[in-house]
């Protein structure tokens, strides 16, 4: 009921005060009259209409100016930078997946695979917090980003092979026939209970079960196209085949290592006319021999100042040799096999090293394309781009260990890293870029990733603003600014950014990078085309400083050899001079490790001092002849009186000397084995 101090106070017209039994303060309603109604005795009545304010602390408050609870608040500013760059690069990425899934699914891989990325390591509980904080949630929407949801979704993935390679066979539509896809494969633990995880060639050293990933990376595109998960323990020579034919690779120049031997695919070659290969072979391969590929007939210069020599040879089938020798590569090989030898103190097959000497330095390509030596060279130095996605797979994506248990959900996991990684492509070209140019200072990955989720920006303005539209939350770094514009992520003025360089003290200069400097495969015909090396920084190896170049030029005679680090075997120590100059007559003979014969330890001297009488003589080793050892005699000879002990004895081969303690009087004779002559047998008195 509502008390009348309530009725009381002042309020619009036509309206009543409710008592909704809340404990809150909003417990005494105020509603409108919204007309009338029959009564059950057919009388007309008021009805209530809508709650249209409250009385609070004695007066009325419209419902209009009471305020939305905080618990029902929702976010207004979410994380920005990350979550743009992820969008902007990888619309593709989301087109095909769109393609091969339905919206929601698409959403869902999407968003997970975002971030693996932004945020490393994350756990399979915290997907969805971590989308909710982030724009990921807002450009693409999704439900079930919970823990069993994911799982589920792993799983499923998995059920459905079929579905992920139309992903990658929209994703191959985009290789060219002069592309070049570089193969290769990387291991990564599994410790779940599943056909995949096997123990492999480097068990023996990690400790535990691995799986087998192949992958495929397209040079030109500079991101991955195909990937595919193996046994542990199967040989890249025997999941070759089986990863042309599954991913239905048609066309392309396929630049793989001496792991993968084209012999594999020789039909598929023939089968594809678009697709070809340039591969290496292994230095014992007899084709080397047959063809004399060792003789090399022409040479040159590269820019990194080595001299090669090299030969190109076509075989009778159509396809081509190349044999490229780097003569300083070879030096270093040889000196590498004697620093082995010297090391490990084995002895040197001289006639074995004069036959090895021909093949240092030396790498033979097959192909079935008609190239330049230099260029197949160029192809083949090009596989290290896949060798650092491997590297970012494993650490800056965290990716190491499969964190899955049954094989389908071993695949599904690693679809989704593989959408993971085919983002942190996309992503790494155009810092790659702007590192180049100069406009960036060189920074990790991980650490560019972790700036940008430092920007927070207002759900409800434009997803692209400028830096001054007053819809940031400003990061504690003005590079993260810095960076976002640089990225064409957001808007700022020439003036803001010169403002920035200056806080920062530096300016955007270019830096000297690895991208910058000349290939080192690029061939110069002529030393004179050579270009000049940079030195690295400190003295080259093997120069002398300006002190020891004075001091040889004014030595009479030729220079003593250099003596090594530490103290020349035999030599003495200042404190050794000093001692044998103080002490009076000849030296001593210096004592030997250990102590010297015949002495006494300290143990051994406390208790010659503490032993009353002459010492016993010491005992030989080994227990004394006609001595018997400590071996107890059975519970019931013990138990048994001593009239009784003997009939027991006849069991035993040897008398302890407890037994011999307890007997009374002369021990009798032992007897002979079998039975005494004359007795007889039990059967002789029946």
């Amino acid at each position: 009921m509502v008390p009348d101090d309530i009725k009381k106070v002042d309020r619009p017209r036509n309206t009543v005060v409710v008592d909704t039994g809340s404990k809150s303060s909003r417990r005494y309603a105020v509603r409108e009259r919204s007309g009338y109604k029959k009564t059950c005795n057919n009388n007309a009545g008021p009805r209530n209409g809508k709650t249209i304010g409250y009385i609070v602390n004695g007066r009325y408050v419209p419902k209009s100016s009471i305020h939305q609870d905080v618990v029902k608040n929702r976010r207004e500013m979410l994380q920005y930078g990350a979550a743009a760059l992820v969008h902007s690069v990888c619309k593709d990425v989301y087109e095909d997946l769109n393609k091969c899934f339905t919206v929601e699914d698409a959403n869902r891989i999407f968003t997970i695979a975002s971030l693996r990325v932004t945020n490393p390591g994350i756990a399979c509980n915290r997907y969805s917090s971590k989308a909710k904080i982030s724009f990921i949630s807002v450009l693409y929407p999704c439900i079930g980003l919970s823990k069993n949801s994911v799982s589920s979704l792993i799983e499923n993935l998995g059920k459905a092979p079929s579905r992920l390679k139309e992903y990658y066979s929209l994703r191959l539509e985009r290789v060219k026939e002069y592309q070049n896809l570089i193969l290769d494969g990387v291991l990564k633990q599994d410790t779940g209970d599943n056909a995949l995880s096997m123990p492999s060639a480097k068990t023996h050293l990690k400790g535990h079960k691995e799986i087998s990933v192949i992958y495929a990376y397209n040079q030109e595109m500079s991101e991955v196209v195909c990937a595919k998960v193996y046994q542990g323990n199967m040989l890249d020579a025997k999941a070759f085949r089986d990863f042309i034919l599954d991913n239905k690779i048609t066309r392309g120049t396929i630049v793989c290592d001496k792991g993968f031997p084209v012999s594999k695919i020789s039909d598929l070659l023939e089968r594809y006319p678009d697709l070809h290969y340039i591969a290496p072979i292994k230095r014992n391969d007899k084709r080397i021999s047959e063809h004399n590929m060792l003789a090399c007939d022409s040479t040159a210069i590269l820019n990194n100042g080595h001299m090669v020599m090299y030969k190109k040879l076509k075989l009778a089938d159509g396809t081509f040799m190349y044999t490229v020798r780097d003569v300083t590569r070879g030096e270093a090989e040889k000196h590498a096999i004697l620093n082995r030898i010297n090391d490990d103190t084995a002895s040197l097959d001289g006639d074995k090293f004069l036959e090895s000497m021909w093949i240092h330095g030396t790498i033979t390509f097959l192909s079935d394309m008609d190239l330049d030596p230099f260029d197949v060279l160029e192809y083949y130095s090009n596989r290290w781009p896949l060798e650092i996605e491997f590297d970012h797979y494993k650490n800056t994506l965290d990716l190491d260990i499969a964190m899955v248990q049954s094989k389908q959900a071993v695949i599904g996991n690693e679809f989704i890293n593989f959408i993971a990684t085919l983002m942190l492509c996309k992503i790494i070209s155009p810092i790659k870029k702007l590192e180049k140019d100069g406009e960036l200072t060189r920074l990790s990955i991980r650490t560019i990733l972790e700036d940008l989720s430092d920007i927070d920006r207002n759900v409800d303005a434009p997803f692209r603003g400028h830096i001054d539209d007053g819809c940031w939350n400003v990061p504690a770094r003005d590079s993260a600014f810095e960076l976002l514009v640089k990225l064409g992520l957001a808007d700022a003025s020439q003036s803001y950014l010169e403002s920035i360089s200056s806080k920062n003290g530096r300016s955007p200069k270019s830096r000297t990078r690895a991208a910058d400097k000349p290939d080192d495969y690029a061939c110069n015909e002529t030393v004179t085309d050579l270009k000049p090396i940079k030195r690295g920084p400190g003295r080259p190896k093997g120069s002398k400083n300006k002190k020891t170049l004075l001091q040889e030029a004014s030595f009479v005679g030729p220079m003593p050899k250099k003596r090594g680090r530490g103290r020349p075997a035999g030599s003495r120590n200042s404190s050794l001079v000093e001692f044998e100059a103080a002490f009076v007559g000849p030296m001593p003979k210096k004592r030997g490790r250990g102590r010297p014969a015949g002495s006494r330890n300290r143990k051994l001297v406390e208790f010659e001092a503490s032993f009353v009488g002459p010492m016993p003589a010491k005992r030989k080793p080994g227990r004394p002849a006609g001595s018997k050892n400590k071996r107890t005699t059975t519970s019931l000879e013990s138990s048994l009186p001593v009239s009784k002990i003997w009939p027991w004895a006849k069991y035993s081969r040897k008398h302890t000397r407890e037994f011999h303690a307890a007997f009374v009087g002369p021990m009798p004779a032992k007897r002979r084995p079998g039975r005494p002559p004359g007795s007889k047998t039990t059967r002789a008195y029946v």
